[in-house]
């Protein structure tokens, strides 16, 4: 039993691995994400800029393991569409966000008349 657990774990790990190399792919190589964040009208100099500051002016092997490492510790990269609020709401408890979402409470609307 222990055989087969150790198999199975092994395999996890090459799939997993499998996994990383083609997302990494799909992400990478898919187009310059520099083109997507900046205008046409750039200047190069600012484009480099923002190329370093991404850490896209390293080889593709360093970026590669980069991306596995932050994948690893579920750094995803800055989500622009949840500004952080998950985050928040497992610091000081989800009610605050829940109630800042939902709709007021019945007994508000009663109040109300």
């Amino acid at each position: 039993m222990l055989a087969f657990t150790l198999r199975r774990a092994i395999q996890a790990i090459g799939v997993m691995i499998a996994v990383g190399i083609i997302s990494f792919s799909m992400f990478r190589f898919a187009g310059d994400p520099v083109n997507q964040i900046v205008g046409i009208d750039t200047p190069a100099a600012e484009r480099a800029e923002i190329r370093k500051s991404l850490g896209l002016d390293d080889p593709v092997p360093v970026q590669f393991v980069r991306y596995l490492g932050n994948a690893v510790q579920f750094k995803f990269g800055v989500s622009y569409s949840s500004d952080n609020r998950w985050r928040t709401c497992w610091r000081t408890g989800c009610r605050q966000l829940w109630n800042s979402r939902s709709a007021p409470p019945y007994w508000r609307w009663c109040s109300a008349y």
